[in-house]
């Protein structure tokens, strides 16, 4: 598997959101999904591009992390996960 791409909107001024992002990453390649090429964080919301159609298991796993993620005091609600195939 290639590298999974990671940004963050506003990642220079909360930097944070990719150390959050790269949490996520090894969660989900711990777990076995393999078809993930980016993971994005835009204003609190997770965004997974794939590589392929996920498997039901890669799904739940990537929304799993969307909706648990750590979000430090005071950085707004939690956000569901939004996902894409290219």
């Amino acid at each position: 598997m290639a590298e999974v791409k990671i940004t963050a909107n506003r990642s220079d001024e909360e930097s944070w959101r990719i150390e959050r992002l790269e949490e996520v990453r090894d969660i989900i390649l711990e777990k076995g999904v393999k078809n993930v090429l980016a993971l994005h964080d835009h204003k609190g919301n997770l965004y997974v591009d794939w590589s392929e159609q996920p498997s039901t298991y890669a799904l739940a796993t990537a929304i799993s992390c969307g909706t648990s993620w750590h979000r430090p005091q005071g950085a707004g609600p939690k956000r569901l996960l939004r996902s894409a195939v290219l």
